[in-house]
């Protein structure tokens, strides 16, 4: 028979479904007691293998997902993009457990926000799935697939968007464009008379890679304007009560505009924070990686910190190059590094604000906070590179201190 061990991940969660749901860990055993005694139980929370029968009976009984839960061999996946909801190398964010994906059902606005390669898109897909097992409505789009052209004009850029929601709840879009009014008093009109009224159930509206209205800013006003009218709209006029809105949005490009016509500072914001240590060491437990807390992880994040993509990526090319990490990330701030795209990316923007680039290096040249200008502490922590202590300003990691510093 085989046995199996649970990931550092897996141990949390069943404390914490157990707690929920059962007034103590006895009355639990005393549902699983046939198949799983209170030692195997027990062995199991602290990571020892147990019969898999035993560990069935765990799971069963908490109904949760084992194959996610349990240490075993997977196939590598590539870290970059959006992570699939069945993905085994996927981390909840630490808020998850306080708050659950069922946040969407108490808060009509949530802001997924956080800079490049946080998990925004990945988070996102697992509340859109949730609120779909609830019998939503969703509707998801991804705003990096909107044309410059579209995005240039606000009457094609508003077709498109009913357009676009009207296909996914398979309505046709009935905007009554010989109205002489605003194009987005239109779009409001068309959700209040027909789209909320036909479908008649909850309705998730997700905005994935919000950032990319920023650029344009008539369009940009426009949507600012009729979002933020739609969520003031959710506790007066019923038909918005079943209304919910998710949005999406890197803050490595910010956006300043007039705070009273803005989504972007109402509703509950979900700022994705950094792994910790022992998400680190879950991770790289689940790459089948033979790492311990005081070596490799303390190597890895005194280098990156617990940027989940800078993480995965130094387990991914381990695993594939097989090689010592620290041998791999020896050069890893240089240009044949294997962050060098990443770094890349941050350098390119730093240049388009000088003054910003030139806080930066200020900032660097130092191992203790620095005070700077607020806005350019605004900027560089919406970026990721810095980590804020009041009015000064500390590199979040030595990564970009060393490749900023050449």
């Amino acid at each position: 028979m085989s046995r199996v061990k649970p990931t550092i991940e897996g141990t949390i969660k069943i404390k914490e479904v157990v707690k929920k749901k059962f007034p103590s860990d006895k009355d639990f055993l005393g549902y699983i007691q046939e198949k799983c005694s209170k030692q195997q139980y027990y062995n199991f929370l602290k990571q020892v293998k147990i019969d898999e029968t035993a560990a069935d009976a765990i799971f069963q009984e908490l109904d949760l997902d084992k194959e996610h839960y349990i240490l075993s061999p997977h196939p590598l996946e590539y870290p970059d993009g959006r992570i699939s909801l069945d993905s085994y190398f996927y981390l909840e964010p630490s808020f998850i457990n306080s708050t659950g994906y069922e946040i969407i059902e108490n808060k009509r606005l949530i802001r997924i926000k956080g800079p490049n390669l946080m998990g925004k898109s990945s988070l996102m897909d697992r509340i859109i799935h949730y609120a779909a097992s609830q019998n939503y409505k969703t509707v998801y789009l991804d705003l990096n697939t909107v044309g410059d052209e579209t995005l240039k004009d606000s009457n094609k850029f508003l077709s498109w968007f009913c357009k676009k929601i009207s296909k996914n709840l398979k309505l046709d879009c009935q905007l009554n464009t010989e109205e002489n009014y605003s194009i987005h008093s239109l779009v409001t009109e068309y959700f209040e008379d027909d789209l909320l009224p036909t479908i008649n159930y909850p309705l998730v509206l997700a905005l994935d890679n919000f950032e990319r209205f920023f650029p344009y800013q008539e369009v940009r006003n426009n949507m600012f304007a009729m979002l933020r009218y739609w969520y003031e709209q959710i506790n007066n006029v019923p038909i918005w009560e079943m209304f919910h809105l998710l949005i999406a949005h890197s803050t490595t490009d910010y956006c300043a505009d007039d705070i009273n016509y803005s989504p972007l500072n109402v509703g509950y914001p979900l700022e994705l924070p950094m792994f910790n240590e022992l998400q680190v060491l879950d991770l790289a437990q689940r790459h089948q990686l033979q790492w311990t807390k005081e070596v490799e992880i303390k190597y890895l994040m005194a280098l990156v910190g617990g940027h989940p993509y800078l993480v995965r990526k130094a387990m991914y090319e381990c695993c594939i190059q097989k090689d010592d990490i620290r041998k791999l990330l020896l050069n890893s701030h240089t240009e044949s590094g294997i962050y060098s795209d990443h770094l890349r990316r941050l350098f390119c923007q730093l240049l388009n604000t000088p003054m910003l680039l030139e806080t930066f290096q200020t900032i660097i040249s130092s191992f203790e906070p620095v005070e700077v200008d607020k806005i350019h502490i605004f900027k560089l922590r919406s970026m990721g590179l810095i980590e804020q202590f009041g009015d000064s300003a500390i590199v979040s990691c030595e990564l970009y201190r060393k490749y900023f510093s050449k």
